[in-house]
């Protein structure tokens, strides 16, 4: 009896490393076949100059951007936003600059034609497991951008974390998004 268990662990410990072998081979695997997050949808990918922006935004029929109507100054005179309705599953588009640089681009979905659900299995099809996984939002990092689902509201964004990062540092933006957009939506009254 005391020669079997000896073999026993000898085949234990085996099974043990080569299904965790396995697994890593597995993941491996899995992850070679995802794709890098996005930098942008479509055509308008972060990075794009502001005329560049446009242009891509007149070309792309989910959107129906107006031009110089759709533009906003913000309180930094190197900050530009442009906020433009959407058309079918794309409620509001926002894309913000910085020095002339696309930074930002953020997309309400109609959540009446689209589902959370519907975009999150699509996105882990995609681009695999997120980095980050809350209740509110997943998020998938690339190597200077970030890829964000929310599921409050259902936006879908895209951020140069790099040129975000800068930013953040030089103090040109105080305050976050959605509060600059809460105070544009006060001031209407």
């Amino acid at each position: 009896m005391r020669l079997r268990l000896p073999y026993l662990l000898f085949i234990l410990l085996f099974l043990s490393t080569f299904c965790r072998t396995a697994m890593i081979w597995a993941q491996n695997a899995d992850q070679a076949q995802h794709d890098p997050p996005p930098t942008g949808f479509g055509e308008i990918q972060l990075g794009l100059s502001f005329a560049d922006a446009e242009a891509a935004l007149k070309r792309d029929p989910n959107f129906s951007y107006r031009g110089k109507a759709d533009v906003s100054m913000l309180r930094n005179p190197n900050e530009r936003m442009i906020e433009t309705g959407g058309l079918g599953f794309i409620r509001r588009a926002y894309l913000q600059f910085h020095d002339d640089r696309l930074y930002s681009i953020v997309l309400d979905i109609d959540e009446q034609l689209m589902d959370h659900y519907a975009l999150y299995t699509t996105f882990v099809g995609k681009y695999g497991p997120p980095n980050v996984f809350t209740p509110d939002e997943s998020r998938w990092k690339g190597d200077t951008t970030a890829f964000i689902l929310e599921r409050k509201g259902l936006r879908v964004k895209y951020l140069d974390t790099k040129l975000l990062d800068e930013i953040r540092r030089s103090g040109a933006i105080d305050r976050s998004f959605e509060e600059m957009t809460r105070d544009q939506f006060l001031q209407q009254f």
